[in-house]
């Protein structure tokens, strides 16, 4: 049976074991996403569009043109009286 110092020497190994391996494979395991990633985009732009180039489309709403001022916006004024 293990003692509490045994199993406490067995955690703290692990994760010391945890953190180097970790040190080791973490930038491999980053570089191999970052790839993919940018892959992934890559083949986004590279689908044929129906458009024909040089045409310019914006697919944006138009801002709305409002009247309203910004205090129309916030609330309406109350005009207080002075108290003598």
């Amino acid at each position: 049976m293990l003692t509490f110092f045994d199993s406490l020497f067995i955690i703290i190994l692990g994760f010391l074991l945890l953190g180097y391996l970790m040190r080791l494979f973490f930038p491999l395991i980053m570089r191999w996403w970052t790839n993919r990633l940018f892959n992934r985009m890559d083949m986004k732009e590279k689908t044929p569009s129906k458009k024909k180039k040089g045409k310019v489309e914006i697919t944006s709403p138009p801002p709305k043109n409002s009247k309203k001022s910004l205090i129309d916006e916030i609330g309406e004024y109350t005009d207080y009286e002075d108290i003598d």
